[in-house]
Parts: structure tokens; sequence; C-alpha cells
């Protein structure tokens, strides 16, 4: 039985609000009090071998929600890969909702890869607040599947395995989209058959022999996509036999 488990990034958030009260700007000068404030949220990206979101986001969707803070109306800035500084006027002291969502994107779009919120956010007058947003991956489960490749590979017996993520358990849901570069491939038989040449999320897999009287022989095919501490592992098996391949998908996954 193959393991997997599902968890999440921590992104660390600096929000600050300066309120109502004399405020010193960064240039050195006095703002007249005007009886609300403005939420900062500076955002700290990752160098890639340490990232705290997945590795194939390009912007990130923050929304801010009032709690106790009168806030009515939700407000969203969407930061493109590289911009740190999100900034949201007219908000007032009090406890506030701040979520945050990755997306493949650079406005925001395509399915959400990861999302998490902090619902007690407290800003107070004149002081920075850290914030820990919990990023949440939304890989629920991952398939392997078998299917011939180019008419090239097919004549050269080569099929292809290919690791699909999906934001519901079992296969479900909607297609997740993921960093090639963090799945990993192996052939448990390599005697029978062999992976190499990656191609996006898949794999070539070629066999090697079949069995001993023209019988075939079976070979389980194991993806990975593991981006710490995100970690999903599914299986196809492959039926070889002494001419020709023919692959039959069996998912085995656990959450």
């Amino acid at each position: 039985m193959l393991s997997s488990n599902r968890r999440g990034w921590v992104l660390g958030l600096t929000c600050t609000v300066l309120a109502t009260g004399l405020l010193v700007g960064c240039g050195g000068g006095v703002t007249t009090p005007t009886g609300d404030g403005r939420l900062t949220v500076h955002v700290d990206w990752p160098a890639v071998g340490a990232r705290m979101i997945p590795a194939n986001t390009s912007s990130l969707r923050i929304t801010v929600t009032g709690n106790t803070a009168g806030l009515s109306t939700p407000v969203a800035q969407v930061l493109a890969s590289g911009m740190t500084t999100a900034s949201f006027p007219g908000l007032r002291p009090g406890t506030y909702t701040v979520a945050v969502g990755a997306y493949p994107d650079n406005a925001a779009g395509g399915q959400l890869l990861a999302l998490g919120a902090n619902t007690n956010a407290v800003i107070t007058v004149n002081r920075t607040t850290v914030v820990n947003v919990a990023m949440n991956s939304q890989v629920a489960s991952v398939t392997v599947s078998l299917t011939p490749s180019t008419t090239d590979d097919v004549a050269a017996h080569r099929s292809r395995a290919t690791l699909t993520a999906w934001t519901q358990a079992g296969g479900l849901g909607s297609i997740v989209p993921i960093d090639p570069s963090k799945v990993t491939w192996v052939s448990r038989t390599p005697a029978v058959a062999t992976v190499a040449s990656t191609v996006g999320n898949g794999v070539f897999v070629t066999p090697v022999t079949g069995g001993a009287g023209g019988s075939s022989r079976q070979v389980l095919i194991t993806g990975r996509y593991y981006e710490n501490p995100v970690d999903w592992s599914g299986s196809a098996t492959l039926t070889v036999n002494p001419a020709t391949t023919t692959g039959t998908v069996d998912v085995n996954v656990t959450r």
C-alpha cells in the first residue's frame, strides 16, 4: 500500500496599520488624523529551494474581510510573482480575516493551488502585526494513468505514465496544476520495464522483457508528487507481453 499525506505551507505576512492619530510616514512627514487607517500586507516570496507556497505559483489573491472591525464588503488585491506589497486603505483598528489564495496565472486565474486564512488578525494603532497564514494544498488525491504515446513510441513498444493531481479524493473534482519538477518516477521491477525521459507530469515506460514461454509479466509504475511538506503517491500496473505492451490502470492511493 502506498502512503501519502496532505499538508500545506505556512506563509508569513507582515500586516501594518497606521490609524487614528498623528501618523509619521516614511518620508518623515506628519499625517492629519482621519479616523481610519491603512492595512499593508507584505509578502516575502521565498527562494525556490525553500518555498512556503506551491512552486508553480504566479500570483496571490489577498482578501481582507472584517470580523469585529466593521468591514461589510471584502476587499481584495492580486500580487503577481515578485510583487511584495498590497495596501488596503480605509480600515479601522480591529479584528480582520486575511485570506490568501495561490494561483498558477499572473492575474489570480486558473485552478486554485493553495488556500489559507487567518481569522484572528488583530490590527492595533501604529503597531506592526505578523500574521501567519497556513496555506493548505488543494491536492486531495493523485492518479497515475498509462496511455499509448506517439506513433514512434508505439512502434518502439513504449507507453507513457502520467500523474494527475485532483481536488477531491479518488481522482475526482478538478485537476490541480503541479510543478513537473516535483514529480518523480520509479519502476518497481526494472527487469520488466524501465522509466526514463520525463515529459511534463509524465514519463516514458519501456518494457525490457516478457515472461518465460511467451507469458506476460506485470510491473508497478509509481509516481510521486512531493513538494515539502505535501506528499502524494500513485501507481499503475503495466502488463508486459513478449511482443507488445498493454497498460492496466490500478490506482492505489491512501490519504
